[in-house]
């Protein structure tokens, strides 16, 4: 399996990339230095952030998931189209006098 069919996991990957970074960004900020505290934020209100952002990355990599299998999908019927075309043109060529032959 490609890494584009998995998406969901790399949005899943960049919120909790984002929630370190965010952690160590707030113990910069911040006089205390307890990286596991500082690593559910400062109260509610930094873990609702952290959260909110994460979800935002879920869905991010649900919908361009949902995307990618769909152009994946249609991509597969193009192909499929083109061939029948194909061997359409081919049957007419076949059965056509030589002037009549679409081109």
């Amino acid at each position: 399996m490609r890494i584009t069919d998995r998406m969901m996991v790399i949005g899943i990957g960049l919120g909790i990339v984002y929630w370190i970074i965010e952690t160590f960004l707030y113990l910069f900020a911040s006089s205390r230095l307890d990286f596991f505290p500082g690593l559910f934020g400062p109260g509610p209100g930094g873990i609702a952030t952290r959260i909110i952002v994460l979800c935002l990355f879920i869905i991010f990599g649900s919908h361009a998931q949902y995307t990618l299998n769909k152009l994946k999908k249609t991509s597969e019927q193009v192909e499929h189209l083109r061939a029948e075309n194909q061997q359409l043109r081919r049957q007419i060529a076949d059965t056509a006098p030589a002037e009549q032959v679409i081109s």
